[in-house]
Formats: structure tokens, C-alpha cells, sequence
């Protein structure tokens, strides 16, 4: 007598069993702990962030966190302080431990990189040369991917010298005269300590759930303030922040790893991480003031409680870890009644745009808005009738 499994039961089991292929083909280092982050998606273009890691996961809780010390210059006794205090500060670790081996950390490794991408139509992949990552940017390297069709869905393969493979997938903005409904999704204000479930954020798979075309980060990513007292600690910041596991909800879908191929829906109690949301959607991040330096801060401020770490090496730090090529200061179009902006001019030598005169530009004289999604991020809304 012959046995028949479900159509549904097949499906899954094959996606398991690609995973698993998949998995055997990642047991060496090079690994891409830290994931893959798609920024700056345009109609035609969009750029990639990519980072070689040493080991396959972060390091746990077992390793502890470093402890910030702030000098008295009277006593010239070291202390805890709370606030932000102007007195220099001094970092130790847990014993036996380096900043490569604290709570959070993934550290960087040399190696090659390389992109395979297609649309969802097309068979054969289109694959960029290999590239090496650079070990004076956290070993992180940035390809941008030009001449793609708008309003397209991309399917992606980040790959290392030694197999590794991450998965993705991402779709191209309109063309600025063509008419789309957009769904997306704007998160802000995103501190560590913050986390609201045991393995990190729950908005990340409550997000993925809504299958949005792009994301928006509004700032403060992270929060160097407190323990980033040397550019070391601060690279350690994006490292223990993008390797958080998080799980979804008891109700929530998302579109995980099967579901790219058998476009099936997993149900709760199947873990995400934040590097799985970010392979699958395009982001478009903004820098605010704890995600450059510090809380307030501006190009010219003294002070010691930053430690070694300048507001200098805060700015380009952020250009080193998210997609989004030379400039902070840039607008994006999506479609024919979406814009997305960033008038960053906080760390920039380039004024904040009227927005009056970005809707005349733009020919639209009636039925408009622009709504302010943060101080320095905007979005300005199109409605022609």
C-alpha cells in the first residue's frame, strides 16, 4: 500500500533539507556572524553591506561586560558616576577577557567577499567579482549593484571564499512617475538595554511579518554614550546590536529562510534574528546624536567623558557600518507620492532643505504633506487628483 505525505509536509521537508545542504557548507571561517544590511535601494541601484566574522555566533553572556570608571580630578580616585560627567573615564574588563571575547562580540576577519543577484524571473544569477574587505573599516566591505529594473524583486546570495552563504532578498523603488502603494515601516531609539523579549526586539519579526518594501531607521541605532570610550568599544556597539537573536510572537507570521523558496509562511516559535530582518528588507538609516558621539553633541564640543573616542571617528564610524555610500544628506524617491529624505544637518557642512520648495520642485501644488517622522527625517506624501 502505498503512503502519501501532504503537499504542506513535502514542501517544508524540503526546505529543511536545503537548509541543512546549505549548512554543511558553512563549517569554515570565514562566517558572516553580524549579517548582511541592504541600504540606499533606489529604481535602479541599491548597495549592500557585507562583514567578515572570525567565529559563526556572538559571544554569550559568559562573557560579561566592560565597567566605566570616571576620574575624580580631586581625589584622583576612579569611581562610578552617574549622568555625563566632563572627568576622563577609564574602561576595564572582566578578568581574563578582551574586547573580542566580552558579551556581544564578533570580532572581524580578513577574506573575500562576493554578490550573486537575479530578479525572481530570471534562472541564471549575475555575480559581482570578489572583493576583499577591508580590516581599517571593522572588515567590512560595501558593493553597489547598478543597472537593476524598478519595482522588482531581487533575490540575493552573499557569499564567502570558504562557502558561507547568507540569503536575501530585496525589491527596487518605482519609477518617480509610476504610481505604487508602498508599505513600510519606521522604527527609532533603539538601546541595548532596551531589549523586550529574552533574545532582543520584538518589533523586528512583528515588522517582518507585514512583508514591508523598505525600512526606515530615524537614529540613535545605538548608544555609544555610556561604554564606547574608544573606537574598539564603539565598533563592538554595532557588533553586539546586529547579532541579537529575536523571536517571534505567539501570533505573528514571518517569510523566513523556506519561505524564500516555497513561499510557505512559518508559524511562532521559530527563531529570527535582526540580520535575518535585514536581509530581506532594504533600509535607509539616519544618524542622531548617541549613534555619532553622544547625547547633544556637536563637532566642537569639549569634553572628556567620551574617552579617546572623537566625534570624528563617530561620523565616519557610521558610514563604515551601514549602506549608504559617502553622504548622510540625500533623498529618495518611491514611486510618484513617496519621498524619503534625510536633511542630517546636525554633522553636516550642507543646510536643512525647505520643504516648501522640494513640493514645487516636484510640480505637486495641492494635496500635499510632508510629515516629520523625527527632527532631521522626513517624508514627503504626493497626491495628485
Amino acid at each position: 500500500m502505498k503512503t502519501f505525505l501532504p503537499l504542506r509536509v513535502l514542501t517544508v521537508s524540503f526546505a529543511a533539507i536545503f537548509l541543512a545542504l546549505s549548512a554543511a557548507h558553512a563549517d569554515d571561517a570565514p562566517y558572516q556572524a553580524t549579517g548582511i544590511r541592504i541600504g540606499e535601494v533606489k529604481s535602479d541601484s541599491a548597495i549592500i553591506w557585507l562583514r567578515l566574522t572570525a567565529n559563526a555566533e556572538r559571544v554569550g553572556e559568559e562573557g560579561g561586560m566592560p565597567e566605566v570608571l570616571y576620574l575624580d580630578p580631586d581625589t584622583g580616585i576612579y569611581s562610578s558616576k552617574s549622568g555625563r560627567p566632563d572627568a576622563a573615564p577609564k574602561v576595564t574588563f572582566p578578568e581574563g577577557r578582551s574586547i573580542d571575547a566580552i558579551e556581544g562580540a564578533v570580532p572581524g576577519v580578513s577574506g573575500k567577499v562576493r554578490l550573486h543577484y537575479r530578479t525572481t524571473e530570471e534562472n541564471e544569477w549575475r555575480t559581482t567579482d570578489w572583493q576583499d574587505v577591508d580590516p581599517e573599516r571593522d572588515f567590512t566591505k560595501q558593493i553597489r549593484l547598478d543597472g537593476l529594473q524598478s519595482n522588482t524583486t531581487y533575490q540575493l546570495r552573499a557569499e564567502t571564499e570558504s562557502g558561507n552563504v547568507i540569503e536575501g532578498r530585496f525589491q527596487t523603488a518605482p519609477r518617480a512617475d509610476q504610481e505604487q502603494r508602498v508599505l513600510f515601516t519606521v522604527s527609532t531609539g533603539q538601546a541595548y538595554g532596551d531589549q523586550d523579549s529574552p533574545d532582543g526586539f520584538s518589533i523586528y519579526p512583528s515588522m517582518l511579518a507585514l512583508d514591508p518594501q523598505f525600512f526606515v531607521h530615524t537614529g540613535d541605532i545605538l548608544y555609544y554614550d555610556r561604554l564606547a570610550k574608544t573606537l574598539p568599544l564603539a565598533r563592538w556597539h554595532w557588533q553586539r546590536m546586529y547579532s541579537l537573536p529575536t523571536y517571534v510572537d505567539a501570533d505573528a507570521t514571518f517569510r523566513g529562510y523556506a519561505a524564500l523558496y516555497v513561499r510557505t509562511p512559518i508559524k511562532c516559535g521559530v527563531g529570527i534574528k535582526i540580520v535575518d530582518f535585514h536581509r530581506q528588507v532594504a533600509s535607509y538609516f539616519i544618524k542622531d546624536d548617541h549613534d555619532t558621539w553622544m547625547n547633544d553633541c556637536w563637532p566642537t564640543r569639549d569634553t572628556q567623558f567620551m574617552g579617546e573616542f572623537t566625534f570624528d571617528e563617530g561620523k565616519d564610524l557610521f558610514l563604515e557600518q551601514v549602506p549608504m555610500g559617502d553622504s548622510t544628506y540625500r533623498t529618495v524617491r518611491w514611486g510618484k507620492d513617496i519621498q524619503v529624505g534625510s536633511s542630517r544637518a546636525a554633522t553636516s557642512d550642507r543646510p536643512t532643505p525647505c520643504l516648501t520648495g522640494l513640493i514645487k520642485r516636484f510640480g505637486c501644488n495641492r494635496h500635499s504633506a510632508s510629515y516629520c517622522v523625527d527632527e532631521e527625517v522626513w517624508l514627503t506624501c504626493f497626491v495628485w487628483v
